[in-house]
């Protein structure tokens, strides 16, 4: 049991649910969204300057993990699902789900006329990366003055998790 528990923390919350079929072995899953995409400058500097220390990997893994840490609490208090991880980017999804069953004012004003759920994944998405930029960008490493900048692209519409790979029985995900 705790082994599989442990193997659920490497893979996206949508892919977790029991409804998501297979259905060809390569497509996982069809919705409507907003997916993000996020990647950070400056992370090559970063290991080239701490290439140079003996303890550099683990200076390394400290900045990450002081970098990677608030990112995906931001991401994931706007309910977004981390797709995918390819070294300093990554792949977010905010599936169109209906917000008005989690909160009778997902807009936060009672007064905001209702949006679709399509509307609101596309409002959790943009409000998430002017989040990240606000807190992450020009991220300060302590490292040799290194600072990572972040660039983000978003794209909205309909959308489908492919599953890619196999050889060895070693699969990735992404977003089409």
């Amino acid at each position: 049991r705790q082994h599989v528990h442990s193997v659920r923390t490497f893979l996206p919350r949508i892919l977790q649910r029991p409804e998501v079929s297979e259905r060809s072995g390569i497509v996982m899953h069809r919705c409507a969204g907003c997916v993000v995409f996020s990647d950070a400058s400056g992370f090559t500097k970063l290991t080239e300057t701490l290439a140079q220390k003996a303890d550099g990997a683990e200076v390394l893994s400290k900045c990450l993990n002081k970098f990677f840490t608030p990112l995906i609490d931001i991401i994931e208090a706007y309910r977004g699902d981390v797709i995918k991880f390819s070294g300093d980017a990554l792949s977010i999804l905010f599936e169109a789900t209906d917000d008005y069953q989690l909160c009778s004012h997902p807009c936060g004003s009672p007064d905001a006329p209702r949006k679709t759920p399509f509307q609101l994944a596309c409002l959790r998405g943009a409000a998430c990366c002017l989040e990240i930029h606000k807190r992450l960008h020009n991220f300060d490493t302590g490292e040799g003055g290194v600072r990572l900048t972040l660039h983000i692209g978003v794209g909205a519409g309909d959308l489908t998790i492919l599953r890619v790979g196999g050889e060895f029985d070693r699969f990735e995900y992404v977003i089409a």
